[in-house]
């Protein structure tokens, strides 16, 4: 059997029933794999109990097909990620950008250079909002 790559790459190593000629059981849509592929990485790192307890839960939810995705953001929410301190950084580095911009004396190259700055968050976000983080890692 070939193995896929991306997200498919991921079903080979972790679900390899669900590429049987007659799978047995719930396959998620590819669009809930991404979920179940954050879910599953999520219970890697070191959780409280009752944080391991609902990420359980939404793996099994996912697996049987009943994850909805308001459940979900809700856990990443509470949860929270480094990414939402990068919203906040990006936040700020726009803020910074602005004083600058007003102030004067401030190079246009320090502009020039929170402005490149703050393209690259922009895009980590834009990356990793689209799932597509996901297939870099």
């Amino acid at each position: 059997m070939r193995r896929p790559g991306s997200q498919g790459g991921w079903v080979f190593k972790n679900h390899p029933e669900w590429l049987q000629p007659k799978p047995k059981g719930y396959i998620p849509d590819l669009s809930d794999i991404a979920d179940l592929i954050w879910i599953e990485k999520e219970l890697t790192k070191k959780l409280s109990a009752a944080q391991r307890a609902a990420l359980e839960e939404l793996q099994r939810k996912a697996l049987a097909g009943q994850l909805r995705k308001k459940e979900l953001a809700s856990l990443r929410k509470r949860i929270g990620s480094p990414k939402d301190g990068n919203r906040a950084f990006l936040s700020a580095l726009r803020a910074l950008r602005t004083r600058g911009a007003r102030r004067k004396g401030v190079p246009a190259q320090v502009i020039a250079l929170i402005d490149k700055a703050i393209a690259v968050m922009e895009n980590d976000a834009v990356v990793e909002k689209a799932g597509l983080g996901l297939l870099i890692a």
